[in-house]
């Protein structure tokens, strides 16, 4: 097996429990976006997203509003 691919699997075994955690987190946010009750926690989603990223090292990452939904970029 090569040094990639056992760096690969060495990383998904060490970050496994907070990957869960983070998706479950995640999966919490209601957003349902056909119904406009939800377009605070859609927002929310978008903001959580973004701070994801961020935590990860990317520099240049935002929510950016529109007329419908917020997009992340």
């Amino acid at each position: 097996m090569s040094d990639t691919i056992q760096n690969a699997i060495d990383y998904i075994d060490e970050t496994h429990d907070k990957i869960m955690e983070d998706y479950k987190e995640l999966l919490h946010f209601p957003s349902i976006s056909a119904d406009p009750a939800y377009a605070d926690d859609i927002r929310a989603c978008a903001n959580w997203i973004v701070q994801q990223f961020k935590d990860m090292g990317f520099d240049n990452c935002r929510t950016i509003e529109t007329d419908g939904h917020p997009v992340v970029y």
